[in-house]
């Protein structure tokens, strides 16, 4: 379930990692992405699927992210770089923040076999 207030025309991302992991090796086993904007004051399902590209190993981990900007990226040089200059330039330092677009995430269900 989600709630989201963007900020001007922005919109939030969702994405998911499947993972084998053996030791120090990790093997994306598949992935999936949801970008939705629009404003939703009221509780509404959000569900996404997952591709897979590797069925030779087994599932051992899953990343879940919830970004309110879909300006933001699991691999960094796929980042835009309105975000990056907030960075650089101390909006986002870890003590002080950027007020902008709100996400609320509620009732998280992992479906699978």
């Amino acid at each position: 379930m989600y709630k989201y207030v963007p900020y001007n025309n922005d919109s939030f991302k969702v994405w998911a990692i499947v993972e084998n992991r053996d030791g120090s090796t990790v093997t994306q086993l598949g992935a999936g992405e949801l970008v939705k904007g629009g404003s939703i004051s009221e509780w509404e399902e959000l569900s996404f699927d997952i591709t897979y590209i590797n069925f030779t190993k087994k599932a051992a981990h899953i990343r879940l992210v919830f970004s309110s900007s879909s300006g933001c990226s699991d691999k960094e040089s796929e980042e835009k770089s309105n975000l990056k200059d907030m960075v650089k330039n101390g909006e986002v330092d870890g003590y002080t923040h950027y007020e902008g677009s709100n996400l609320y995430i509620d009732n998280i269900t992992l479906i699978y076999e």
